[in-house]
């Protein structure tokens, strides 16, 4: 995290910067919103809930933002947990642009429970909410715009996941 502040430092405030967070998988959660933040300089970032889990709102911190510039996130279906984190952020605090595939759908907390013959239990105790208010094991995260092969024009939500042509074999 602190060789992507120090590249993003060095990038002078004309430039633009693309963020590809596709098959971004694992990391902590607050590696991703450290991240977020980066790019936002005030705001929610996320928030976390559960039944029996106090509810914990992120906010960024001014102290950590780095840059202004222009910013596009790339995802796709193998961005999931502390990289949706990131790009929810970003878009939900209307930072950035968020492009390509719906993500994964992982943003929760888990608990493992030992059982007595040696399985053991995956138990999510919370759930991370982007700033849309949009659970993400329910619902991925869905980029704000996705460019269609056949119109260069037109935009429109990705409403089906699907690969474009010229990313088959990626």
């Amino acid at each position: 995290m602190d060789e992507i502040a120090a590249q993003l430092k060095a990038v002078g405030k004309d430039r633009k910067v693309l963020l590809d967070l596709r098959d971004s998988a694992g990391s902590d959660a607050q590696e991703g919103l450290r991240l977020a933040n980066f790019f936002v300089k005030q705001g929610t970032l996320a928030t976390l809930e559960g039944q029996k889990f106090p509810r914990q709102t992120f906010t960024a911190d001014p102290a950590t933002f780095i840059t202004a510039a222009p910013l596009a996130v790339l995802v796709n279906r193998g961005t999931f947990g502390a990289a949706e984190l990131t790009a929810a952020a970003i878009e939900g605090l209307k930072r950035g642009d968020v492009v390509g595939e719906r993500t994964f759908g992982q943003g929760t907390v888990q608990k493992t429970i030992e059982l007595p013959d040696g399985a053991a239990l995956l138990l999510t105790v919370a759930k991370y909410e982007g700033r849309t208010a949009r659970r993400f094991p329910t619902r991925p995260y869905c980029p704000t715009s996705w460019s269609d092969q056949r119109s260069k024009k037109k935009k429109r939500k990705l409403r089906s996941p699907r690969r474009p042509a010229a990313l088959e074999g990626a």
